[in-house]
């Protein structure tokens, strides 16, 4: 019974995980704010991340279909209610993810320095 409830607790971790990679801005990589579509190819972005993008580029970041002016964007509300029902506060997820990058990163700097000794003590 308990291995049943940990495999359940890690098909909707997995799940979860799996939706935040599609509602990361390609841009910034980061939880999208004021989601925002192109409107001839339908790619997703921050609304500031696209606008901030056209002006230097006047193309999709995704798919580089052209991007003429900001008329062809479009606000995707829905995408926004739906993160935010799932995700209230955006600010503090990301801070526990980037706190989570940081913690992972010295554990592998700490294998990789461990290894490194090893591998000296046999020389």
């Amino acid at each position: 019974m308990e291995q049943d409830e940990k495999l359940a607790q890690r098909i909707k971790r997995d799940n979860f995980m799996n939706f935040i990679e599609l509602i990361r801005c390609p841009v910034c990589m980061e939880i999208m704010k004021n989601p925002t579509n192109v409107k001839l190819c339908l790619h997703r972005f921050c609304g500031d991340c696209i606008e901030k993008y056209i002006r230097v580029k006047k193309e999709c970041p995704t798919c580089r279909v052209a991007i003429g002016s900001r008329r062809f964007l479009r606000t995707d509300k829905k995408m926004g209610e739906i993160i935010a029902k799932l995700i209230p506060d955006i600010e503090k997820f990301q801070e526990f993810e980037h706190s989570e990058t940081d913690r992972n990163i010295k554990e592998m700097d700490l294998k990789k320095k461990s290894n490194d000794m090893m591998i000296e003590a046999q020389i």
